[in-house]
């Protein structure tokens, strides 16, 4: 506030006041303001989130080409299928939804690790 007094100390003016509710217009605009802010926050999110999946953007005349490369590996879908067929897991996977604690979990993707490992 102080920079301000000493810029505007040159100049002739009459400063009005309007109490809050009174002065509409400007609740209005700093309201605005307040949205956009919050708009550009919002956008930064989305930019680190398109950012993340590793988009390729290719612009032509008329349009906007968007496009993505995932690669999978088929490993951790045969383990799976394998450990199904495995007796003695086929026990431990009985145990496990039975409740019992054992050092064997079963991760997001169906793969039973002990200890973390496969």
């Amino acid at each position: 506030q102080r920079r301000w007094l000493e810029f505007l100390k040159d100049y002739d003016f009459e400063l009005s006041y309007h109490p809050g509710k009174a002065n509409v217009v400007a609740d209005a605009l700093s309201r605005n303001s307040l949205h956009m802010s919050s708009l550009m926050a919002k956008e930064l999110e989305l930019i680190e989130e398109f950012r993340d999946l590793s988009l390729v953007c290719e612009r032509t005349t008329r349009s906007v080409k968007l496009g993505m490369l995932k690669l999978t590996n088929p490993f951790l879908e045969e383990i799976v299928e394998k450990q199904k067929m495995d007796e003695k897991l086929l026990k431990y996977k009985t145990l496990i939804e039975k409740g019992k604690e054992l050092d064997i979990k079963i991760d997001e993707n169906g793969v039973m690790r002990c200890r973390g490992r496969v």
